[in-house]
């Protein structure tokens, strides 16, 4: 954000400091190269071209370190964000007055917003920054304040979509000091011709400290757990898929693992192409013992994304270890495990046991014992005993030519 930094700085020549009024008396060196002169507007634009430098620099930088997340020309339409983002610049402006209802996550609202809430913001922003400029002379703060405020948004405003949320509250604590500085100075304009102004003034700063410091303490007491936190994101947003998966992991790491799969399939009503949430829900229901229904999940997943490799690593795992043989696939599951190994790469202790167990579902039994072996070389320099230990195990298996049966894939749920 503070990449907008050199255009604020072009803000205050303006005002308070007045770099841009004319000089009372002008040299005759001042007629010939006008932007030598201290208060030409071509001077004061060209001091601030060593920090537009590095701005670029950081613009870059930030572009390849986030080129994972921008998601911007990938699934949202620019309509979509240029809606989102003249809406946004409204609700900030109302969180700051009125900072209630907030959120930890705001979904993204794509296509869904309403037509009136789009014009409204439209038009109030255009009738605001036109009566900033009208007031200009007069009220010159009005003018700087709120161009701050429009002007530091401009990175995270959505247009270019970094992640998947409307809008991040985190994102105006430098922008909204635009806004307090036009509001300060009016304020305080008004009060100087009121009688008793400045202890009317003094009386309503305390009263206004107070109540944002009650609403402050309200806020920070939803943060106490995980739970807490987007149980309240649920309760002010709607269609709120992430917190519902986020939800899901709270349950799932206490082992309430049926709490889990109700948010994850709330969150698929959302947003159904959603990989994430459809492979540990798959995940979840191996856990509750409903291997068909973990496969059917993993299969909707690589139907979404071909690639997901967390879904071709479970299914292959299930296709091959199954003590259900109608649930297994041998040949299936080399090709998925062999996938899978080429999305995760030769590090990956978890995909090279599912790699052999595959190879062993197949009647590969050599190429099980070699990859069971990689495995075991990586679990063990990872320094994870517990699965060095489970790969050795699978080791003795396939030099007796038999193949891996997983007990946890019992499916409990199976029609009789």
């Amino acid at each position: 954000m503070l990449v907008t930094v050199p255009f604020v700085l072009v803000l205050l020549d303006y005002w308070p400091l007045k770099r841009f009024a004319e000089p009372a008396r002008v040299s005759y060196k001042d007629k010939i190269l006008p932007w030598l002169c201290r208060q030409s507007p071509w001077r004061l634009i060209m001091e601030k071209i060593p920090l537009l430098v590095l701005c670029a620099a950081s613009c870059v930088a930030t572009l390849l370190a986030q080129r994972r997340a921008i998601s911007s020309f990938q699934f949202l339409a620019l309509r979509w964000r240029i809606e989102n983002a003249l809406v946004s610049y409204v609700a900030y402006v109302w969180q700051m007055l009125d900072p209630v209802n907030l959120a930890v996550f705001y979904p993204h609202p794509e296509s869904g917003l309403p037509l009136w809430e789009l014009l409204f913001a439209s038009a109030l922003l255009v009738a605001l920054t036109r009566g900033v400029f009208v007031l200009r002379k007069q009220c010159p703060y009005l003018l700087v304040g709120w161009l701050w405020y429009l002007i530091m948004l401009v990175p995270v405003i959505g247009l270019l979509q970094v992640g998947i949320q409307a809008r991040a509250d985190r994102y105006t604590y430098l922008p909204q000091i635009g806004l307090y500085v036009a509001l300060t100075w009016a304020v305080a304009d008004c009060g100087a011709s009121v009688r008793h102004g400045q202890r009317i003034l003094g009386i309503a700063a305390v009263l206004v400290i107070a109540a944002l410091s009650w609403d402050a303490w309200i806020q920070t007491s939803y943060w106490k757990d995980s739970e807490s936190l987007w149980n309240r994101a649920l309760a002010v947003t709607s269609k709120n898929s992430e917190a519902h998966k986020n939800l899901a992991a709270v349950f799932m790491k206490r082992g309430q693992v049926n709490e889990a799969v109700s948010h994850y399939n709330e969150a698929l009503v959302i947003h159904p192409e959603d990989v994430n949430a459809r492979d540990d829900l798959g995940v979840a229901l191996i856990q509750l013992e409903r291997p068909r229904e973990a496969v059917a999940q993993w299969k909707r997943s690589l139907a979404y994304q071909a690639d997901d490799g967390n879904a071709q690593r479970n299914l292959a795992w299930v296709l091959a270890t199954a003590p259900d043989a109608s649930l297994r696939d041998g040949t299936k599951a080399v090709d998925l495990a062999e996938h899978a190994l080429r999305v995760f790469g030769q590090y990956n202790s978890l995909i090279f046991r599912t790699l052999a167990a595959a190879y062993a579902e197949s009647g590969r039994f050599a190429d099980a014992i070699d990859a069971a072996k990689h495995g075991l070389a990586l679990a063990i320099y990872d320094k994870n005993a517990a699965l060095a230990d489970e790969i050795r195990r699978n080791i003795a298996l396939y030099e007796a030519n038999s193949p891996l049966r997983d007990n946890r894939l019992t499916d409990s749920h199976a029609s009789p």
